[in-house]
């Protein structure tokens, strides 16, 4: 056995890192200072509301529920994962994930936006993009729709090796030239 390794915060980042420690042979300890189940945002909670006698609570979801594509390193993880209700270990904990085609954002008392989850894949996820741009009150100023959408118009139009090549290696705020 290595060294023993104790994490501060049982969320997904403090997790994920005692998942990765144990598994190279780490005596790991995870405090979390919240009385609830560890997760953090991402977990599920009782609703004991919806609760009846002889069932369990149902779940209600608290704060962040989806993973990007771009977050290869937690669902490596989670596929390491054996869910503990397959008792053949068959399954883990990525076999729970879903790919969803849009993302909508909700927002107080406006409509939602929604957008395609990726690249756009045709006439309808431009139809979206355009419809978010032009015909949803963001808040935005006409000024910055505007640069939104030339950016969102060149990354359309670049080649693959371009966006992956030399886009993905940057952030929103240098490639929309925030600072000029």
């Amino acid at each position: 056995m290595k060294s023993s390794v104790i994490i501060l915060g049982g969320g997904v980042a403090g997790m994920s890192a005692a998942h990765e420690l144990a598994e190279r042979g780490y005596k790991v300890t995870v405090f979390e200072k919240q009385p609830e189940l560890p997760g953090g945002k991402a977990r599920s909670i009782p609703v004991k509301a919806f609760t009846s006698p002889n069932h369990k609570h149902l779940p209600g979801e608290h704060g962040f529920r989806f993973f990007p594509g771009f977050y290869r390193h937690i669902i490596d993880t989670m596929e390491r994962i054996p869910m503990t209700d397959d008792a053949d270990h068959k399954k883990n904990t990525a076999d729970n994930l879903v790919e969803a085609p849009k993302m909508m954002l909700t927002r107080v008392g406006k409509e939602p936006i929604q957008l395609p989850t990726g690249f756009p894949d045709g006439p309808e996820d431009i139809r979206l993009i355009i419809d978010a741009i032009f015909n949803t009150d963001t808040g935005l100023k006409p000024g910055e729709s505007k640069v939104i959408l030339s950016k969102l118009w060149q990354l359309m139009t670049s080649s693959r090796a371009r966006r992956f090549g030399e886009y993905e290696h940057i952030g929103w705020w240098d490639f929309c030239e925030a600072d000029l």
